[in-house]
């Protein structure tokens, strides 16, 4: 727990390691809310007694025309079988509308990539998402699906310099990308609304990452985001299927 694990991803990795210890996520959840330590009840990634509902919203069309909604995305993207697929967001402060943190994650994977952005003026934003791909195999990327942000508006010029294909989520539909919504959720544990971007260092960003990176995943059958990113390069390195 205060390595920031939720209770199901510690269970999850005592099953995938096949220890022969073993106590299930609501056994430990039952533990801390019982024990008169406080401390493990802060450990845990969300306090609320219950999950919200959620509500889905009427279809709107893209507010950059009628090209490349998710709706048009090809339906194997949806399976997660392929890697190169990616969602992009950003996370907001408070004090602050220009200071934001892009985050880049994998579909498949759930890797995440994080860029500090001192502006939202839409070509830089683009410019840093390419910045950080240039380091990875051309195939890495081949499609980024966005929400209707304005610091996602010059699509054209991500198409042109990273040769992929850029998708819009609906109007007011970011849950529509779900693994970046629920990626953004875990992110505020660590960055919340009252972080002072400005002190925030791209290396610091790199670390959290990297930290997010290396956490199992309940939908990876607990493997972690980096042990899935290395197992598909070694595989697949030549073709990026």
């Amino acid at each position: 727990l205060q390595k920031d694990w939720s209770p199901e991803q510690i269970s999850g990795r005592k099953k995938y390691h096949k220890l022969s210890f073993y106590a299930c996520h609501e056994t430990i959840y039952q533990f801390v809310y019982q024990s008169k330590n406080k401390d493990l009840y802060h450990c845990l990634p969300y306090k609320k007694a219950k999950r919200q509902k959620r509500y889905s919203r009427p279809k709107n069309p893209c507010r950059y025309g009628k090209i490349r909604l998710i709706t048009q995305r090809p339906e194997d993207i949806l399976t997660r079988k392929r890697f190169g697929h990616w969602e992009g967001d950003t996370i907001q402060f408070k004090g602050t509308k220009e200071k934001v943190v892009t985050t880049l994650v994998e579909r498949k994977s759930r890797l995440v990539f994080l860029i500090k952005n001192t502006r939202k003026y839409s070509r830089g934003v683009m410019d840093k998402i390419k910045m950080k791909f240039d380091k990875l195999p051309n195939k890495m990327c081949k499609t980024i699906t966005f929400d209707q942000g304005t610091e996602f508006a010059d699509y054209r010029y991500l198409e042109q310099q990273m040769q992929c294909k850029v998708y819009y989520c609906e109007t007011h539909s970011p849950w529509q990308k779900g693994s970046n919504e629920n990626m953004n959720g875990r992110l505020r544990r660590y960055l919340p609304g009252e972080t002072e971007i400005a002190k925030l260092t791209q290396e610091e960003l790199d670390q959290l990452a990297g930290q997010m990176n290396r956490c199992p995943r309940k939908c990876l059958g607990y493997k972690t985001p980096q042990e899935l990113f290395i197992q598909q390069h070694k595989n697949d390195c030549r073709i990026w299927s």
